[in-house]
């Protein structure tokens, strides 16, 4: 949107711009968008890049003005929307601790009666007393989230933060976001991790092209994104095709789950079928397929030299497929990728993005994260079998 002197001299003088009226380069980032969190739900807020998440927990803290329509927030909102908001880099940890309290409406006495506890949660007693512009930015993080998480607010607004600390310290503050709403904390929650938001939310707002959909079941929430992103079963352009001294290309792939939508029932064998081209003669030519998950974790690599299976390819066209038995994945949508190297692992073709696929869930009815989803057996011990580990 351009920013014109009109503009100015409206926000000096305080005039509105009529809530109705765009311009021609402008958009909604919302439009006819209603929710309400409930005093302990947690909502996590999922959708693309730039479908206006942070835009709406910047809204709901008031830091933006509603062009239209209203926002109601009963109690004291406490935020986390940028690494370090608020804190000055000349000052120290111990100094920004004041400095972010104040903003969020906190007295000095009650931050000098929670300071310890704030210094222990972040683990930066070491360094609590040195200027924060020597921080790293997961030394930020730890420093605000500690702030935020310990100013009791009514509304805790979280950006994303948490994917800059380490691993430990994002399991100490999802288990503060659970023990807030014990308290009676609602907490929105903006994330692109599928297993954050699956591990403290209990519900899911979905954004996309300035519509949102709340969902109570967050599978389906998940989903619908997911579906929205990624293509369907069948031929589809390799737009992450990348050629290698013109010794051959990939000029189409295909994955057969067996159902004909692109989705793969548990139990079920897949196909994928790779069209490749040669230029001239191949001889001991491999193949080596990656299964990708959609948060782009690497599942598993599937290499032709495992069962010392190697191609000879004459100019043209050749076709090679690939089987894959039953594979225990938990549900959710995946991404093929690979392609073909020399005897002397140079590479033929190659693509970043040859097929997709979904699996759906057993009809369990039951919910699960990870990557994996592997069935075990419990039972229960006799009384007189039981050890009591805590006095070894």
């Amino acid at each position: 949107m351009r920013y014109g002197l009109s503009d100015v001299i409206r926000d000096l003088a305080g005039i509105p711009l009529a809530g109705h009226i765009l311009r021609d380069d402008e958009f909604w980032a919302f439009r006819d968008l209603s929710f309400s969190a409930n005093a302990g739900d947690c909502i996590g807020i999922i959708g693309a890049n730039g479908a206006g998440k942070s835009s709406l927990l910047k809204l709901v803290a008031g830091i933006l003005p509603p062009d239209t329509g209203s926002i109601r927030v009963n109690g004291r909102a406490g935020t986390l929307l940028e690494v370090g908001a608020g804190f000055h880099p000349s000052l120290t940890g111990r100094e920004n601790i004041f400095v972010g309290g104040a903003i969020m409406g906190l007295s000095r006495r009650e931050l000098n009666s929670r300071m310890d506890e704030i210094i222990s949660f972040s683990g930066l007693e070491y360094f609590i007393d040195t200027p924060i512009k020597k921080y790293s930015s997961g030394m930020y993080v730890r420093l605000g989230f500690a702030v935020a998480a310990h100013t009791n607010p009514d509304v805790f607004l979280v950006d994303e933060a948490l994917s800059v600390g380490d691993f430990e310290f994002r399991a100490k503050c999802l288990n503060r976001i659970t023990e807030m709403r014990r308290n009676g904390t609602a907490v929105l929650f903006v994330s692109h991790s599928e297993h954050q938001v699956r591990a403290i939310a209990n519900r899911c707002l979905l954004l996309n092209h300035g519509a949102g959909e709340l969902y109570d079941d967050i599978d389906k929430a998940l989903d619908r994104y997911h579906a929205s992103v990624l293509c369907k079963d069948g031929d589809k352009p390799l737009d992450g095709q990348t050629n290698y001294n013109g010794k051959a290309r990939i000029l189409a792939s295909k994955v057969d789950t067996g159902s004909g939508n692109g989705s793969l029932v548990p139990g079920n064998s897949l196909e994928l079928r790779i069209n490749i081209d040669a230029e001239h003669k191949l001889n001991e030519i491999y193949a080596i397929v990656n299964l990708w998950s959609q948060e782009g974790h690497l599942v598993a690599v599937f290499d032709s030299r495992d069962k010392n299976t190697y191609f000879n390819f004459s100019a043209g066209n050749h076709s090679i497929v690939l089987k894959l038995p039953e594979i225990p994945l938990a549900h959710g949508h995946y991404r093929l990728a690979g392609g073909f190297r020399t005897k002397d692992s140079e590479i033929c073709a190659w693509s970043t993005d040859m097929a997709r696929f979904s699996l759906e869930s057993r009809k369990t009815g039951i919910s699960k994260g990870g990557m994996l989803d592997l069935q075990a057996d419990f039972y229960h011990e006799a009384p007189d079998a039981f050890t009591n580990y805590s006095d070894e």
